[in-house]
């Protein structure tokens, strides 16, 4: 079973759930820790992130970090109002800034605004530079055609930690793409010579209207190398496609919505891939075969 972001996160040491929750977690989406942070959050030494100048995969190294303001909650017993000395100082929230740059050219940096929560212990973005970006690859832009901009509003979504939103988007994403996906993968099933049921069972699919059924044929013929790890995209799809409107909260619908995306562009990338080289491996069988046929009439 795949594991979830948080999962990992809680896995890892106290620098290393830190460092992940710096380069993945969106504005406002709160991390709750359960490592000792009484004093100050243990910022890590280095990251991993893409300088404008250096490329993707660059060092970042830790420069400065800084308390930006010091959030202080009372709790004051009613009878408090009229002897303050019993006012008692219950728990305190600290928003502090971080600061790394490119160990190589010095240029590039990363500001993060993270906002601690001691008592409830959970830690949160209120800001960062660069923003969040909502870029996709130029790949998965081309096979989302018309349906980008609903793809990219989800990640705006995302980037504000609304999860609803996130959700419906990335829901009319699946419902307009679910029969493009089929018939793509269709034809990858063909060009592996799939059995003639199972592409049969595509094509009664195919006749239906209904998303959350082209889902459920797709799972069933899903091929092994959509499925890393024994996982099965397609049922994730289906079950968001089978289900009403949501009844979970923000906090769970971000972790679907992030489930979902990252599914989703799995999907469309790895059969893009995958037709790409059977196109590319088929180009060069036919031009091995016309050579023989060339050199087979030379000779005769």
């Amino acid at each position: 079973m795949t594991k979830s972001v948080r999962e990992i996160l809680f896995a890892n040491s106290p620098q290393n759930q830190i460092a992940t929750f710096l380069t993945t977690y969106p504005l406002y989406r709160k991390y709750k820790y359960k490592f000792d942070i009484s004093k100050e959050l243990e910022s890590p030494d280095t990251l991993r992130l893409t300088c404008t100048r250096c490329g993707p995969r660059s060092v970042f190294d830790y420069k400065d970090k800084s308390v930006l303001q010091e959030i202080i909650h009372i709790h004051q017993p009613l009878p408090a109002v009229h002897h303050p000395s019993k006012t008692t100082r219950e728990w305190w929230e600290t928003l502090i800034s971080i600061r790394y740059h490119c160990h190589v050219c010095k240029f590039d940096e990363r500001f993060y605004a993270i906002s601690i929560d001691r008592k409830n212990k959970a830690i949160w973005k209120v800001g960062q530079h660069p923003p969040y970006s909502i870029d996709i690859s130029p790949l998965l832009e081309s096979a989302l055609g018309d349906d980008t901009l609903y793809y990219k509003n989800a990640l705006v979504c995302m980037s504000q930690s609304y999860g609803l939103g996130a959700c419906a988007y990335l829901r009319r994403v699946i419902e307009n793409k679910m029969h493009d996906i089929l018939v793509r993968l269709r034809d990858s099933l063909q060009a592996e010579h799939a059995d003639s049921a199972t592409l049969q069972k595509i094509d009664v699919a195919l006749q239906s209207n209904v998303a959350a059924d082209k889902a459920k044929i797709a799972a069933e013929v899903c091929p092994s190398y959509l499925r890393p790890g024994d996982t099965n995209p397609f049922r994730l799809f289906h079950n968001e496609l089978s289900t009403g409107i949501h009844i979970e909260d923000e906090h769970e619908c971000m972790d679907l919505a992030t489930e979902i995306s990252a599914t989703l562009q799995h999907v469309i990338i790895a059969i893009a891939e995958n037709s790409q080289r059977n196109d590319e491996y088929l180009a060069k069988l036919k031009k091995v075969q016309d050579r023989r046929s060339k050199r087979g009439k030379s000779e005769g």
